[in-house]
């Protein structure tokens, strides 16, 4: 029964779901590579200020070590 419903779409049904499929993966990978970066760079900051705060670098190596970081 199930088969009949699927074939009266034909080729375009399956491109449909193939296209929401591949949506989906493309997704699910940009969103992990993008938050993945993100915190990198977080905890990279995270050690930069904890430096900074105990006082093992002065103000201008924060500064060009936090742009260092953005670019």
């Amino acid at each position: 029964m199930m088969w009949r419903f699927c074939s009266n779409y034909g080729f375009m049904g399956s491109s449909f779901w193939l296209t929401i499929t591949a949506l989906l993966v493309f997704v699910v990978i940009f969103s992990s590579l993008v938050f993945g970066l993100t915190r990198k760079t977080s905890s990279a900051k995270k050690v930069l200020d904890e430096k900074y705060a105990s006082g093992e670098i002065d103000w201008e190596t924060y500064q060009t070590r936090c742009h260092n970081l953005r670019n």
